[in-house]
């Protein structure tokens, strides 16, 4: 399971829930996307190789856009 926690006004990823067999490897993506704000457009377009642990990260961004409304 991967959640992200955004801000619903602007949408900047403010933490992450990592609950995964290898959670560790994703912790660097999850850190600059926390300490920069990284708004969840950013992250759901932004490129991550098939298959890696790390395109859960756009599936979760675009998760969340839907879930607010906002688009998939």
């Amino acid at each position: 399971m991967l959640k992200i926690i955004h801000a619903k006004a602007d949408h900047r990823v403010i933490g992450i829930h990592a609950m995964v067999e290898g959670a560790g490897e994703l912790m660097g993506e999850a850190a600059l996307a926390v300490s920069r704000g990284i708004p969840l457009d950013a992250l759901a377009t932004a490129i991550h190789p098939h298959p890696t642990l790390t395109e859960s990260f756009a599936q979760a961004a675009r998760s969340a856009l839907a879930s607010d409304g906002t688009r998939q």
